[in-house]
């Protein structure tokens, strides 16, 4: 039995944000190397918590749903939809190159 056809009651918090990274991820074409360099954390550790190996602290959860354009609480399992119904999000035409981008410059501006 994969990690994926396990029944919510028997994983971890840890692997079900995983799971949820994983599939926003996924459904967005992000690989993880990319989603490494917008959140600032090494692909080692992208890949060690999206199998639930490594934990999520919560400024991670946090950067996580920005960057996924999403919330928190869907990513912990508060919630079933992925959009928070009170704070309508705009999607963004962004790709995932493009937000590379914007953040290097981010990044070279405030040094």
């Amino acid at each position: 039995m994969t990690l994926y056809e396990m029944p919510i009651e028997l994983v971890t918090a840890d692997e079900l944000v995983g799971r949820r990274v994983h599939h926003l991820m996924w459904q967005r074409k992000i690989t993880q190397t990319q989603f490494a360099e917008m959140t600032g954390q090494s692909q080692s550790a992208v890949g060690k918590r999206i199998k639930g190996k490594l934990g999520w602290k919560v400024e991670d959860l946090m950067q996580t749903a920005r960057v996924l354009n999403t919330t928190v609480a869907y990513l912990v399992g508060e919630s079933t939809d992925p959009v928070d119904p009170k704070s309508p999000r705009q999607e963004s035409n962004l790709r995932p190159r493009d937000y590379l981008a914007v953040v290097s410059e981010l990044k070279r501006s405030a040094s």
